[in-house]
């Protein structure tokens, strides 16, 4: 709800009269601005469109509140036309153009007259303008903020520059006169020429420009490598159209930009100068090269052959020695007056294959203009190295956020230098770098050249005089960071409750840092295990597994950063061990070798085994009848046994006194079914 405090003191009641009837409740009716809650209009309705509203909410207010509102509508009005006169007054002061100031005019040789002007607004192009010259007006056109009109043939002198837009009164010019403002064209430059500390620089005018007007020039020229240029003045004479100018002191084998501008000689050192021309470059000769800078990677072949990696840096100084096309090398033993020399080229790899005895090398670069001063080392006998013992202890090696800190200590006070050798453990270790140092033991390296999260080796080689020392040695990493990748699992031996894991190692490109562990994490049945071992262990041995289980197995490579996992490995342990099958084998064995054994025994020894077994009982009755008990034998034929044929004699009364002789027959009977039976 809107509504207006309005503050009186000179009406009677409160001091008060809060206007809610104006914009409460409904609309009135009617016409646009009486709808509109901001329109002025809205309070001059009339009496009975005020008088229903009054009725309607029941103002308490008299009749000054419609004068009130009425006063400040208008006063809203006038603010807004004194708001857009503003912004009118200010449109029309932009969009009228300054005069211009400062006009200055030039003639060049091609028959053209321009004039421009620093101050003023930019006028568009093809803007027709007047420039009057020898009192006549000479028609021409804006182009890039100047004044031009072309085809100006004689030309005494300027007095006035019009431009229609700026009204049709002229810009009176300070009087100018054609022998001042003449601007000639930038000369050209034909060649230059590079020789020793100097360049040879031939100008020429261009072809409209008159012989009989001599010029003096300015020639440029700056050092492409340095951020250093110096200028030289010459003259050119009347009718001299060509001209050499010789740029000394240079420094040898540099590449210099040229350029030229000139003006006219007479008859004022005021004359403008021309624009510069376009640069030219070119080179000094090249000088013999500098010494360069020595060093040697020893590789023992076997005791009596060693192989020697010569290295060196060219002096990267500036100013730079040349193109270096070759090297010498030359080197003998020092208990041999024979020299050997060989020759190499630029991309060629100088290795020497020496004996272990002691040698002095000496190295020299050429090129087209000589030879390099002699870069001389000395490699030491190998029975000189075996027995060298160290000069320096206690080695540190710290990285910082862009550079490697190393920190020693020295046991030999005729130390008079140090040479510091690192290189990437990954990288060919006949690829090193060195820096040579003097009268300190710390050594930090130059920003920049170090990668990070790669392992390098340094060295440190005490020297003295020129002798190198035995040298002390660290590793580390410039920074760690987690493994690029992890470990792959390999599955070496599986038996009933244990398995044996390999895997092999990370490459040193990968590590990213040193491998302080491995932690091998194995699951089953949603239960995660995990077992930790030293960074030099590469196969484990899981223990305690179950029978016939399905595992997986994952390797994480840790470093002090943290740790990266290889692949997945899964594998099932089986039911039985290697022994649980020996024993059985074992068991069976025996058992078929038993049964075989017995089969065989048998099958040749049958009738003793039934002997031994099953040996004959002798019939109670029969055996008490000796004469019957001799005729109631089975024949040992083997026909005979197999047919069961029971031969019996007659009894005697006589001889079986105790006996009833059918008892007697009945018991011969009942003893042959028996041995039939068997």
């Amino acid at each position: 709800m809107r509504y207006i405090r309005v503050i009186s003191e000179n009406f009677p009641g409160p001091k008060t009269c809060e206007l809610n009837a104006i914009t409460a409740g409904p609309p009135i009716v009617g016409n646009d601005d009486e709808r509109n809650p901001d329109s002025p209009r809205r309070f001059m309705t009339g009496k009975s469109t005020w008088k229903k509203r009054k009725k309607q909410h029941g103002g308490s207010c008299g009749g000054w509140r419609m004068s009130s509102f009425h006063k400040m509508s208008q006063i809203k009005a006038f603010l807004s036309f004194l708001w857009n006169l503003a912004i009118l007054c200010n449109f029309c002061l932009t969009a009228l153009p300054q005069k211009p100031e400062n006009i200055s005019c030039f003639y060049h040789y091609k028959h053209i007259l321009n004039c421009s002007w620093i101050s003023g607004r930019e006028i568009p192009n093809d803007t027709n303008c007047t420039i009057s010259t020898n009192g006549k007006d000479k028609p021409g056109k804006m182009k890039d903020g100047s004044c031009i009109v072309e085809q100006v043939l004689f030309v005494d002198y300027i007095t006035q520059v019009k431009v229609p837009m700026f009204g049709e009164e002229g810009f009176n010019v300070t009087p100018q006169y054609k022998k001042y403002i003449v601007k000639p064209g930038p000369p050209q430059i034909m060649k230059v020429e590079g020789m020793k500390e100097m360049l040879r620089v031939h100008l020429r005018k261009k072809p409209e420009e008159p012989d009989y007007d001599p010029f003096m020039c300015q020639i440029q020229y700056q050092a492409t490598a340095k951020n250093i240029s110096a200028n030289i003045s010459i003259p050119i004479e009347h009718y001299v159209r060509n001209q050499i100018a010789n740029l000394t002191g240079l420094w040898n084998f540099t590449n210099y930009t040229v350029a030229v501008r000139c003006r006219l000689r007479e008859p004022h050192e005021s004359s403008p100068w021309s624009e510069w021309s376009n640069k030219v470059t070119g080179r000094t000769e090249e000088q013999a090269p500098l010494k360069v800078d020595l060093w040697r990677v020893i590789e023992t072949i076997h005791p009596n052959e060693r192989r020697v990696h010569l290295l060196w840096e060219v002096n990267k100084g500036f100013p730079s020695s040349g193109i270096i096309t070759g090297y010498t090398v030359r080197y003998i033993a020092e208990n041999s007056n024979i020299t050997f020399e060989k020759k190499y080229s630029q991309k060629e790899l100088v290795i020497l294959s020496l004996t272990e005895d002691t040698y002095n090398i000496s190295f020299t670069a050429h090129n087209s203009a000589g030879e390099s001063p002699e870069a001389t080392i000395r490699v030491p006998s190998s029975k000189d190295e075996k027995t060298m013992k160290p000069k320096i202890v206690h080695l540190k090696a710290s990285a910082l956020k862009e550079k490697m800190n190393l920190t020693w200590d020295l046991t030999d006070s005729e130390i008079d230098g140090y040479l510091i050798e690192w290189y990437e453990s990954e990288e060919n270790t006949y690829k090193r770098s060195w820096h040579r140092i003097r009268n300190t033991t710390k050594w930090t390296s130059p920003k920049g050249i170090l990668k990070k999260f790669k392992c390098y080796n340094f060295s440190v080689y005490p020297l003295c005089k020129d002798e190198i020392k035995k040298p002390t040695s660290i590793s580390i990493y410039f920074h760690e960071n987690v493994p690029s990748s992890g470990p792959d699992p390999e599955l070496e031996n599986v038996g009933k409750d244990y398995a044996t894991i390999k895997w092999k190692e990370i490459p040193k490109s990968k590590r990213n840092g040193v491998i302080i562990n491995y932690t091998i994490i194995y699951e089953t049945d949603n239960k995660l295990l995990e077992e930790t071992v030293d960074g030099s262990i590469l196969k484990y041995k899981l223990k305690s597994l179950q029978p016939l289980t399905n595992y997986k197995v994952w390797i994480k490579a840790n470093t002090t950063i943290g740790g990266t996992t290889g692949s997945q490995l899964s594998f099932f342990t089986v039911l039985l061990s290697t022994t649980d099958i020996i024993l059985a084998a074992i068991f069976i064995g025996i058992f078929m070798t038993c049964l075989l054994s017995f089969g065989l025994l048998w099958a040749l020894k049958y009738k003793m085994i039934k002997r031994i077994c099953w040996p004959q009982i002798p019939h109670p009755v029969i055996a008490s009848c000796p004469a019957v008990s001799q005729k109631f034998i089975l024949g040992n034929s083997s026909s005979e046994d197999d047919i069961n044929i029971l031969k019996i004699d007659t009894c005697n009364e006589n001889e079986l006194p105790l006996l009833n002789p059918e008892n007697c027959f009945k018991q011969a009977n009942f003893t042959a079914e028996i041995k039939a039976f068997w």
